[in-house]
């Protein structure tokens, strides 16, 4: 179980230099093809949120959109947030 979690992408919550991450999202971004990227979070996650603008920025650079989504667990996406995700879908385009 502990290989299984260290051995993972590089994590905020595991120290991961913003370097690894922006390394590791871009890379996935380009091997896909991605035009658009969606993060999602879980609601007041404060590790993730440190680390958003340099990701954005970093994966915005190489041409891909970005929206990060911050939900509550237990309840399902709202209206706001499909339309946050098709206006990011359209700018994609």
């Amino acid at each position: 179980m502990a290989e299984s979690l260290l051995g993972g992408p590089p994590d905020s919550t595991r120290g991961s230099p913003v370097a690894e991450r922006i390394a590791h999202v871009r890379a996935l971004a380009q091997a896909s093809g991605a035009e658009a990227a969606i993060f999602t979070i879980v609601k007041f996650c404060e590790p993730e949120q440190f680390y958003w603008p340099a990701l954005r920025e970093a994966l915005e650079r190489d041409g891909v959109r970005c929206v990060m989504i911050d939900n509550d667990l237990a309840e399902p996406w709202s209206e706001a947030t499909s339309t946050r995700i098709e206006a990011l879908l359209e700018s994609a385009r």
